[in-house]
C-alpha cells in the first residue's frame, strides 16, 4: 500500500477470508474488472488459500504474496500459493515479499501503460542511485578497494610496501555499515533501510529508542536474556520487575499465550494496536528472561515504526518506557539522548508522541478483571465491552 501510494498508482484494498467470509470476496471479485482493477494481489499466511480462490474466480492476472505467519516461517503458505493445480496460476513472490508483488503488477501494468512504465522506471533508478551511494561510502572508507578505470580489480593495498610499525594498535572492526546513533524516521512511512538497521542492532544483543502511539520506549529482543538484562539495568529497574512485551500480529500472541475468553477477544479487536497492555496467563517456558511468573504484559503499538521494528525482527519486544524508574517517560527522541547517551545503542527518531499518557494495563489472568494502571484508555471503555467481568 505504501508502495502504491508513494508512485502515485491508484488502488484498493479488502480483506477478506477464503474460508470464513467467501460471500464478501465473490462479492469483491465480481464487481472489480468494473472498478478498473486489472491486477490483484492477495496475501495470505497458513494453509493460504486465499489467491488460488481468488484466481479460480477471475481471469485478472493474480499474484499470490505468503506471510509468515506461522510456526514454519512461512513456508506452508509458500508451497500453498505456488504450487496450484493446471489451469488456474497464481503468480508467486517470496515470503513477505510484498513490494516485489507490488513492482512485478506495475510492470504487468505497464505493458500498456506509458505513465506506469516511467514510474517504473524512475523505482529502478532511485535503487540504481542507492547502489552508487553505498559505493561512494565504501569507497571513502576504503579507498584502496576502489576498482581501477581500466575495469580491473584494485591491488594497490596488497602491494604497498608501507609497514605499520609493531606496537600499531590493532584497527578496528568494520562492520560494513555506518551505525548512527540518533536516526530520523518517518513516522508514517518509516525508511526500511532505518528499520532492517534498527532490527539488526536488537538481534546483536543492543538496546534501542523508538516511538510508540504514547511515550518513546527502550526496547531489547524480549528472546535475548543478556539484552534485557542490559534493559533493566540502563533504567535503573530490578531485574525481578516484569517487563512489558510489544507484538505486532496476533499469530505473535497465539505462540505466546493460551487463548483468551470471548470478551477479551473482542475488547482487543477493539483496542489494539493502542495503549492497551493485557496481563494474561503465558505459555510454559517462554520468555522467561522478560519474567519468571506464570504471566506476562503484551502490547501492540499503534506506531507505524514501532511496529514496523517488531514486524522485521520477527520477534517480541521486551520494552518500557525511555525514562529512570520513576520518573517522567520521554515524549522526544532529543530527551531519550538526554537520559540515556550511548547506553542506548540507537535511537528512531520520529518526532514526538502524543504524549497523552501511557497505556492502561488490565489483567485477565483471572475473573473478575483487575485494572492495574488507568491510562489513556479509560475504565469507562473497558466496561463497554467486559461489562460485569470488570472488576
Amino acid at each position: 500500500m505504501k508502495r502504491l501510494e508513494a508512485l502515485e498508482v491508484p488502488f484498493e484494498m479488502c480483506i477478506a477470508s477464503a474460508h470464513r467470509t467467501p460471500e464478501r470476496l465473490v462479492e469483491w471479485l465480481d464487481g472489480a474488472p468494473g472498478r478498473g482493477v486489472r491486477v490483484i494481489i492477495a496475501g495470505a499466511g497458513a494453509a493460504a488459500h486465499l489467491p488460488g480462490v481468488v484466481a479460480s474466480k477471475t481471469v485478472l492476472p493474480v499474484i499470490g504474496v505468503p506471510f509468515n505467519a506461522s510456526p514454519i516461517g512461512g513456508t506452508d503458505a509458500l508451497f500453498s500459493i505456488v504450487q496450484m493445480p493446471p489451469g488456474i496460476p497464481v503468480a508467486t513472490v517470496g515470503i513477505d515479499s510484498a513490494e516485489n508483488a507490488v513492482v512485478l503488477a506495475l510492470h504487468i501494468l505497464g505493458i500498456a501503460d506509458a505513465d506506469i512504465a516511467e514510474k517504473i522506471k524512475a523505482y529502478r533508478a532511485a535503487w540504481q542511485d542507492k547502489i552508487a551511494d553505498h559505493n561512494a561510502k565504501l569507497y571513502e572508507a576504503y579507498p584502496n578497494a576502489r576498482p581501477d578505470t581500466d575495469g580491473s580489480a584494485s591491488v594497490k593495498a596488497a602491494a604497498s610496501t608501507e609497514v605499520p610499525p609493531a606496537d600499531a594498535p590493532p584497527a578496528p572492526p568494520h562492520t560494513g555499515r555506518s551505525l548512527d546513533h540518533l536516526r530520523r524516521i518517518n513516522a508514517e512511512r518509516p525508511d526500511i533501510e532505518i528499520i532492517e538497521q534498527a532490527a539488526e542492532v536488537l538481534r546483536g544483543g543492543g538496546i534501542v529508542a523508538l516511538p510508540t502511539d504514547t511515550v518513546y520506549g527502550v526496547a531489547a529482543d524480549a528472546t535475548n536474556a543478556e539484552a534485557v538484562a542490559k534493559l533493566a539495568e540502563i533504567k535503573g529497574r530490578p531485574a525481578s520487575k516484569i517487563i512489558p512485551v510489544l507484538v505486532e500480529s496476533d499469530q505473535i500472541l497465539r505462540d505466546l499465550l493460551d487463548p483468551f475468553p470471548d470478551e477479551v477477544e473482542s475488547l482487543l479487536r477493539k483496542h489494539w494496536p493502542g495503549p492497551l497492555t493485557v496481563v494474561a496467563p503465558k505459555s510454559a517456558d517462554v520468555l522467561c528472561a522478560v519474567t519468571t511468573e506464570e504471566t506476562i504484559g503484551l502490547r501492540m503499538p499503534d506506531n507505524m515504526v514501532a511496529l514496523g521494528v517488531i514486524s522485521m525482527l520477527d520477534r517480541p519486544l521486551a520494552t518500557t518506557s525511555a525514562n529512570l524508574s520513576g520518573a517522567t517517560p520521554a515524549t522526544t527522541a532529543d530527551e531519550v539522548v538526554r537520559l540515556f547517551g550511548k547506553k542506548v545503542d540507537l535511537v528512531l527518531d520520529a518526532g514526538p508522541t502524543s504524549g497523552t499518557g501511557v497505556s492502561t494495563v488490565l489483567s485477565v489472568a483471572e475473573r473478575p478483571y483487575q485494572i492495574l494502571r488507568e491510562g489513556v484508555l479509560t475504565r469507562v471503555a473497558l466496561a463497554e465491552i467486559l461489562g460485569e467481568a470488570l472488576a
